[in-house]
């Protein structure tokens, strides 16, 4: 289990969007594998942090289906580690 978890959030602005997802793609995304993980240095991991409406969306009919597919089942199945943690919002300060 990851001892330390790092969110960014990134709105791309002015920069082209497809120049922002090539940079990520192929410098970024690489560069960050070379630093150790939870797992072996360079192994990757994957983190999947969707905004939400809510917590109580993860109890909606729709999103249930979406995570309810074979495909779904036999890849997570197969994962050594998985971890799920739902947060919701306690003060939003306004910039």
């Amino acid at each position: 289990m990851a001892a330390g978890l790092f969110y960014v959030y990134t709105d791309p602005g002015t920069v082209d969007e497809a120049e922002f997802h090539d940079w990520y793609d192929h410098e970024h995304g690489p560069a960050r594998l070379s630093v150790p993980g939870p797992g072996e240095p360079g192994a990757p991991a994957f983190l999947s942090v969707p905004e939400l409406a809510g917590p109580e969306v993860l109890e909606d009919p729709g999103f249930l289906a979406a995570i309810s597919t074979p495909w779904r089942d036999r890849v997570v199945a197969s994962a050594l580690q998985r971890e799920r943690r739902v947060f919701g919002l306690r003060n939003a300060i306004e910039a």
